[in-house]
């Protein structure tokens, strides 16, 4: 930059927490001065973020706690999630999420009451805590199967003597288990024959339940 003065406010392309280092030379009519002596300063670092707000903790099962919490101002880059169990216990961590919802599976007993806390982490450092938020598991243990999201019969022409590659999408939802194990044989992607296939399907959640389903490949002849 040039300044027709003897300060200089540098505001472009600046890191936080790194240092630079100026120096200065005059421009005149007879040509340019020697530079100045050096001098460094180290940008400050961004302050942390604010403290996660509004916590709830939601039972759902005697395996499951749903968590929710206001979003912290700032840049973050994650959310701590703590949680101790029962009463004068002493928090530790258990997980790290991206977003303000986080679903806890690990270790839960029924009929236990667990108490959990929130703090944003970022460029800045860790933020102070949320509030605290408890709920406690059901007495009862989870015993329902998932739901299966199943294509329907799937009709196509084959490509080769061999058959067809065919596609397909599976899915499944779960009352407790937020992402239950979807397994389908023959697998999407697979090589279909000529003629009529099963495609039978398991969804798996992690009580050990299972929701099963099938539909039908067909693949015609060129």
């Amino acid at each position: 930059a040039t300044a027709s003065g003897t300060t200089y406010s540098d505001t472009t392309g600046l890191s936080a927490s790194t240092s630079y280092t100026y120096r200065v030379r005059a421009s005149g009519p007879g040509g340019l001065s020697a530079y100045s002596n050096t001098a460094s300063a180290t940008t400050l670092a961004p302050p942390p973020p604010t403290a996660p707000s509004s916590l709830t903790a939601t039972a759902l099962s005697s395996s499951r706690i749903d968590l929710a919490w206001a979003a912290s101002s700032g840049a973050v880059t994650n959310y701590q999630v703590e949680r101790c169990q029962t009463t004068a216990c002493s928090f530790a961590p258990i997980a790290t999420a991206s977003g303000t919802t986080y679903s806890d599976t690990t270790g839960l007993s029924a009929s236990t009451s667990y108490t959990y806390r929130v703090r944003a982490s970022g460029p800045g450092g860790l933020s102070a805590y949320s509030n605290t938020a408890s709920a406690t598991t059901a007495n009862f243990a989870d015993v329902t199967a998932p739901t299966l999201s199943l294509p329907g019969n799937i009709i196509t022409t084959a490509t080769s003597l061999l058959g067809a590659i065919v596609t397909f999408k599976v899915s499944a939802t779960d009352n407790v288990d937020p992402s239950p194990t979807v397994r389908c044989s023959p697998p999407s992607g697979s090589i279909f024959r000529i003629g009529i296939t099963t495609v039978t399907c398991t969804a798996t959640d992690s009580a050990g339940n299972v929701g099963s389903g099938s539909f039908l490949v067909t693949v015609l002849r060129l």
